[in-house]
């Protein structure tokens, strides 16, 4: 008999691309396994993302997490573990990565005894695979997996046997190598959107990159050019009155390969100020007339005291 198995797998696969679990922005109901995502912190990898919210289940705690996205950039994960953790169990540096058949490996072996096509062949992995981004499915006969960051540039060795009802086998061996994809820079916060006039902005940006040894560099693309001033990842300022109204910022984040662009958008808000001795002496003035000051103490008793410089005015 001639116990064959017929196709050969693929020796390589790309990474899976991922994106931060810190572009979390709120956690929802019920039992805090649901969270909200801003996607204009992703970058576009993963296609053309609207800048608005959308909502999932995070199904999976461990090397791996997917996102079991409820819109149609997402697909379904593999795990069914629901997490039931606050928002602050989550480390930076804990990544979500896109379940997509773009980044997944996947390899459906065929055996056939070619003299007997009526025999029975099975097909299982002399593998270990307890460690490995890559599963066997016993029932389907199917290796896939998803490669994460950490596996880029790793070769791994699988051997798998089809046998015959008669005993018969057959083996095949391979290597499969994670080949490194550049994975997008991400801004893991969010500057404060808006500032009163006449009082100090300051925010300090905050990125992340899973690729190991890469230098990110930041830089201030768009600003307000008059009191807002961007130094040594800095960007800070003090508004005026005159400054009032809203300003488009954009944040460029570089690994020297790709570049990532976050905007938003800065609301200069008039501020309060202290009123200035004036109004308090004229007010003063007007209770310390005899029929005011006689009226407002048959009225509310006594007055001691008239303190009104720390109300605000607003011009």
């Amino acid at each position: 008999m001639m116990l064959q198995i017929l196709n050969n797998p693929n020796a390589t696969i790309d990474e899976a691309l991922s994106v931060s679990i810190n572009t979390i922005v709120h956690q929802g109901e019920p039992n805090g396994k649901y969270f909200y995502f801003d996607v204009s912190r992703f970058n576009t990898v993963f296609g053309s993302l609207t800048n608005e919210m959308i909502a999932g289940v995070l199904v999976e705690r461990g090397n791996t997490i997917i996102f079991d996205g409820q819109c149609k950039f997402w697909e379904a994960g593999y795990g069914t573990k629901n997490v039931n953790s606050s928002e602050n169990d989550w480390q930076i540096g804990d990544q979500i990565y896109y379940n997509s058949s773009t980044y997944e490996y996947r390899y459906i072996p065929i055996a056939e005894d070619i003299d007997n096509t009526n025999d029975t062949v099975t097909i299982t992995c002399d593998t270990d695979l307890t460690n490995s981004w890559l599963k066997w499915n016993s029932t389907d006969e199917q290796l896939y997996g998803i490669p994460l960051n950490a596996n880029a540039g790793n070769s791994f060795n699988i051997t798998l046997i089809a046998t015959d009802n008669h005993g018969d086998y057959t083996e095949q061996t391979f290597s499969i190598t994670v080949q490194n994809k550049n994975n997008y820079p991400v801004l893991l916060d969010s500057p404060w959107e808006s500032v009163y006039t006449g009082t100090d902005y300051s925010y300090t940006p905050t990125v992340y990159d899973s690729d190991i040894n890469e230098t990110l560099t930041i830089d201030v693309t768009s600003k307000p050019k008059i009191w807002l001033t961007w130094n040594q990842g800095i960007l800070s300022g003090k508004p005026l009155p005159e400054h009032v109204g809203t300003e488009q910022i954009s944040i460029q984040i570089s690994d020297g390969t790709v570049t990532v662009v976050r905007n938003f958008t800065l609301n200069k808000i008039l501020g309060p100020s202290y009123v200035d001795g004036e109004l308090q002496s004229a007010v003063n003035d007007w209770i310390n007339e005899t029929t005011q000051r006689q009226t407002l103490e048959e009225t509310y008793g006594h007055i001691s005291n008239w303190d009104v410089s720390n109300v605000p005015k607003y011009k």
